[in-house]
């Protein structure tokens, strides 16, 4: 940084600066809104394995719903050699409970439900925090 000879730095060092300052500054407030995620992770069984895409047709609509950073439904691959069960999954990534509670309150959400609740058998979900309940391990550890 330079200095005029009455020791303040110039109005362009200045300026640089501070746009250094707010750039950190808006880089840990992405660091904390990433690291306070929430997943949100929701598992589903066909009572009828002649329905499952009919179930993913009713999550689908859940895409259309503008709260989630990321939001997805898929079959089940069914490659676990322990158990298959599951046939669809959705997971979804919210930045914090406000965003994920207003998903839940949309009026898509609960047309989905009435689409896919008489069709499904099971429905297990989770949620969870990146920043408060996950333990990294291996060498994911330290990675955002």
């Amino acid at each position: 940084m330079q200095w005029h000879l009455s020791g303040c730095p110039s109005l362009a060092d200045f300026a640089m600066r501070l746009l250094s300052l707010s750039a950190k500054s808006n880089r840990n407030v992405r660091d904390y809104r990433r690291s306070s995620m929430i997943r949100h992770i929701v598992f589903f069984t066909a009572k009828d394995k002649a329905h499952v895409d009919k179930i993913v047709d009713g999550l689908s609509v859940l895409a259309k719903i503008p709260h989630a950073r990321r939001l997805e439904v898929a079959r089940n691959r069914k490659s676990d050699r322990l158990g298959n069960e599951i046939d669809v999954i959705v997971y979804g990534e919210f930045d914090d409970e406000v965003e994920l509670e207003a998903y839940k309150a949309h009026e898509l959400y609960q047309e989905s439900i009435r689409q896919v609740r008489p069709l499904r058998e099971l429905r297990l979900a989770a949620d969870y925090s990146m920043s408060t309940d996950a333990e990294m391990a291996g060498p994911t550890r330290g990675r955002n």
